[in-house]
Formats: C-alpha cells, sequence, structure tokens
C-alpha cells in the first residue's frame, strides 16, 4: 500500500466508501460512468468503490463492475472499519491528479461532483466541496446537522466550512497534506478545511437516500460529531474548568446566604429558613450541583482522552483484504 502516491498519469480519482450498497452501485456507475468518459475521456479517470466489511453482496457487485468498466475497481476491507477510515484508505491508494469523495447512496448528485472536479482542474482551487443549501430529511436530523456544523463554526480553532460534509475534489497537493497527517482517528472534512489552501464552496440540494437504508442512526452520528469537536477544538475542555470554578462560585454564594440566614433568622433565601429542617435541604442542593459539574466535567476530559488512547496504541486506519481489479 502506498502511503501517498506519486502523481501519475491518471487525472482523476474518484473514492467511494460502500457499505451494504449492492443496490445503489449499478445505479450509481450508470450514471457516473458517461458523465465522466463525455468529460474527461475514458482512460484518464478511475472509481475506486472501497468495500468497508459488506454484508450483502457488495463485493460481487463491485466484481461485475469492473467486468464491465476496468477503471472502476475496488478496496475490500477486512471488517467494517467506518466512513472515515475507507474514505481515507480510498486516498492512499488513488493515483490521480485530482481525487473527489462520494457517496454511494446518490445523495452526492454525480453533476455536482463533476462541477467540483472542473473548478479544481481549471487551477481556481485547490478544494471544491459541496455545501448543503437544502437536504431532504426529516426536521429533527435537519436540525442537529445545522447544529453540529454551527457549533463547530463557533468552537473550531480554524476557519469551519458550515454546512459541507465530504463530498468535494482536491487536487494532489491538497490530498498528500491529508495523508501526512500521522493521526489514527481521522475526520476528513476537519482535515480538509485546517491544511487551508483556495477552497471554494458549491451549493446543492441534498436529495434523499435513492435505494436502501441509511447506515448512519443517531448513535452513528453523534460519535462523528463528537470526533469533530474533540479534534479540532479544545475549548470543552475549557469549559470544563469555567464549569467548575463555576459551581465553586456558586457554592461558596449560596454559602454565604445560608449563613447569613443563620445569623439572621429574618434574612430568608428565597422563602427558605434553613433553621427550619437544618443542613438537609442544603446540603442536598449543594451535593447535586458539585456531583453534576464533576460528572460534566470528567465526561469531557474522557472524550478526549479516549482519542488519546486510539492514538497512542498507533494502530493502522484499516487492513485491505482483497483489491477488486481486473
Amino acid at each position: 500500500m502506498r502511503t501517498i502516491p506519486e502523481a501519475g498519469k491518471l487525472l482523476l480519482s474518484v473514492i467511494i466508501p460502500c457499505f451494504n450498497e449492492e443496490k445503489s452501485l449499478p445505479v450509481l456507475i450508470d450514471r457516473l460512468e458517461p458523465l465522466l468518459c463525455s468529460a474527461f475521456g475514458s482512460d484518464r479517470w478511475e472509481i475506486i468503490l472501497v468495500n468497508d466489511g459488506s454484508h450483502d453482496m457488495t463485493e460481487s457487485c463491485i466484481e461485475n463492475i469492473n467486468q464491465v468498466f476496468p477503471n472502476v475497481w475496488g478496496i475490500s476491507l477486512t471488517r467494517n472499519f467506518g466512513h472515515q477510515p475507507a474514505l481515507y484508505t480510498g486516498l492512499q491508494n488513488s493515483g490521480g491528479e485530482i481525487c473527489a469523495l462520494m457517496d454511494a447512496d446518490m445523495q452526492d448528485p454525480p453533476e455536482i461532483l463533476l462541477d467540483l472536479i472542473r473548478i479544481v482542474h481549471s487551477g481556481e482551487q485547490d478544494v471544491a466541496y459541496g455545501v448543503r443549501a437544502n437536504r431532504e430529511a426529516g426536521p429533527l436530523i435537519k436540525a442537529c446537522y445545522k447544529g453540529f456544523y454551527r457549533l463547530m463554526g463557533s468552537i473550531s480553532e480554524h476557519p469551519w466550512q458550515v454546512d459541507a460534509g465530504d463530498f468535494c475534489a482536491m487536487n494532489r497537493r491538497a490530498v498528500n497534506m491529508i495523508l501526512s497527517f500521522p493521526e489514527r482517528d481521522k475526520f476528513l472534512r476537519g482535515l480538509r478545511s485546517w491544511v487551508g489552501l483556495r477552497q471554494l464552496g458549491v451549493s446543492y440540494s441534498r436529495p434523499k437516500r435513492l435505494l436502501g437504508k441509511s447506515r448512519y442512526n443517531y448513535s452513528r452520528l453523534y460519535l462523528l460529531a463528537m470526533k469533530g469537536v474533540v479534534g479540532f477544538s479544545t475549548i470543552p475542555l475549557r469549559i470544563a474548568s469555567f464549569l467548575s470554578l463555576g459551581s465553586g462560585l456558586f457554592c461558596a454564594l449560596v454559602a454565604g446566604l445560608l449563613m447569613i440566614n443563620r445569623i439572621f433568622p429574618a434574612f430568608t433565601l428565597f422563602g427558605y429558613n434553613i433553621g427550619a429542617n437544618q443542613g438537609i435541604a442544603t446540603l442536598a442542593v449543594m451535593l447535586l450541583l458539585v456531583s453534576s459539574a464533576i460528572l460534566a466535567a470528567l465526561g469531557i476530559i474522557g472524550e478526549y482522552l479516549a482519542v488519546v488512547l486510539v492514538e497512542v496504541k498507533q494502530r493502522p486506519v484499516s487492513f485491505i483484504s482483497r483489491i477488486i481489479k481486473a
């Protein structure tokens, strides 16, 4: 496996991660292949289908596609490593001067992908990425995505591309920069914006999934969001410190007011007289407050420790089972 591929004769590599996409892949390739042939000819591009440990007939589907279209080939991973590792494995094995990333579920329109590629190919930008101006999804999932991107825009320590997923095209310079990162727990859309360079967003409407069922449930989306927050901002750690400090100051204030009530019984705290049930209510409130602040701080620190643990182990991002190529 090449760690950082040298630029070859290929102009374009399109990397598509696949997890149980036997229904979507034939439709996607039938729509994408003619567009690439029309725009760049038949021998200047490749499509890399990364089978991320699928349980259905995705691998056989990739084999059949490769028999018909030799420049559409596949990589099968030994198990399901996840969306981000699958994308990264595809980048590691790509050879094009331009690399494009898209999903297999037809929610990333091939026509928009072609626009992104043309922008990078023109030399005007190093990176062109899709911006989801509208998303055909339920109100809750839309609110979650919108909230996450705006949260990252406010706490990230570098400019964050709002409403932009992994759907993009990058020149070889940007790809090699991303591949040079030593970290294991990679969040490609964050790394893409972190490297800087010339970047342009292209707005598009993200349609519903054409076939099959989305693999991203709320727990996976939460883990993905935490990867972005922990990987690109230290503000939550500072929030933990401020939370502890704030709870301490609040407890000191309450303690002072209760002391005044003890000395001057006529003074009550929100109508409460400490002499009524000495110590019980006061201790309960203060213990709950302090305990919640401590648990919140420990939870934040735990998220960062989990990332540190992954990096310390230095495990590979993924393992390849086989290359599917005629």
